[in-house]
């Protein structure tokens, strides 16, 4: 296990050597734009001063960033409050709006500004959208990395999950999932994250409506096999490819290289083994997460593991 901490004050920037020091904490957080009623985002100076401190510890720290707008998704989100109010209305498409795609393709840019003028590690997470993933093909220094998560690689803003996808950045429409994946191809995206959020249907509370129910969902056990089913067996990746961008890739942007990521003599012996053609229907009481729903709970995915080996255990 490791960490990566939000830094939200400037106490939390100055305790950046302590942190890396007294506990080897190698990666730091920071919001473009915050969770309304949770957390606040944090301004663009504040992320400049946290790349500078921790680019003046070690090359190895890594900033992950959250890239939307404040100011942009507030319009959105305000409009949408607007029509709606507390009536607990909207759907996916309808919460589409409250992450307009100028929010995060303005962000990217800001983020790799911010990454070749500090030329510190920078880690986009969650990348969303087809302008992000152009933007950040446009602008990005070497020293910036894009993450994109399995949720938005195979669903869509029309599907059927509806308000249980509901997620921040919002899952958008299919342009974007198909850019998405090439720019999986074309090494745009380095890597695969999970964003699991192990929540029950009742914390979810997807009947509130597209303002009251909560963000997030959990992926785990459904994380590879959606990468298998939508990447090698219906779009034709090759398994390499999945296996650098879920594997490899994090482990050396987080400096966890070569104790994870690679099958070596002296590396961790955590292994998968996997059946491209083998085929389940995704029923989430079979599933160990504290969570109760799936987004894909009744389809049929291919491509699944059947063995996990962790640390040389079975």
């Amino acid at each position: 296990i490791f960490l990566h901490l939000a830094m939200f004050t400037p106490q939390q920037l100055d305790e950046i050597p302590q942190y890396v020091n007294d506990f080897g904490v190698l990666d730091f957080k920071f919001y473009m734009a915050g969770v309304r009623g949770v957390f606040p985002n944090v301004s663009d100076a504040h992320i400049l001063d946290g790349l500078r401190r921790m680019g003046s510890i070690s090359d190895k720290l890594t900033g992950c960033v959250h890239c939307e707008d404040q100011s942009i998704v507030d319009m959105g989100f305000d409009a949408l409050a607007c029509e709606y109010g507390e009536s607990g209305g909207g759907d996916l498409c309808e919460w589409a709006k409250a992450g307009p795609y100028e929010a995060e393709e303005l962000a990217v840019i800001r983020a790799c500004y911010l990454a070749r003028i500090t030329g510190t590690k920078l880690y986009i997470v969650h990348m969303s959208s087809e302008p992000g993933i152009i933007a950040a093909a446009e602008h990005r220094p070497d020293n910036l990395f894009v993450e994109t998560t399995s949720p938005y690689l195979s669903l869509t803003k029309n599907d059927p999950a509806g308000l249980m996808a509901k997620m921040l950045p919002p899952i958008k429409d299919e342009c974007d999932r198909e850019a998405l994946w090439e720019g999986v191809i074309e090494d745009v995206v380095d890597s695969f994250g999970t964003d699991n959020t192990p929540l029950t249907a009742k914390i979810k509370a997807a009947e509130a409506g597209m303002l009251g129910a909560l963000a997030g969902y959990p992926v785990i056990q459904t994380h590879l096999p959606v990468l298998l089913h939508e990447g090698v067996n219906t779009r034709g990746i090759p398994l390499e490819t999945i296996v650098e961008k879920a594997c490899a890739n994090p482990a050396k942007i987080f400096e966890l290289y070569p104790q994870k990521g690679t099958i070596a003599v002296g590396s961790d012996a955590d292994l998968v083994v996997v059946d491209l053609d083998k085929e389940r229907v995704v029923k989430a009481e079979e599933f160990y997460s504290f969570a109760d729903f799936s987004l894909w709970e009744g389809r049929k995915l291919r491509g699944w593991p059947v063995v996990t080996i962790k640390g040389g255990v079975v």
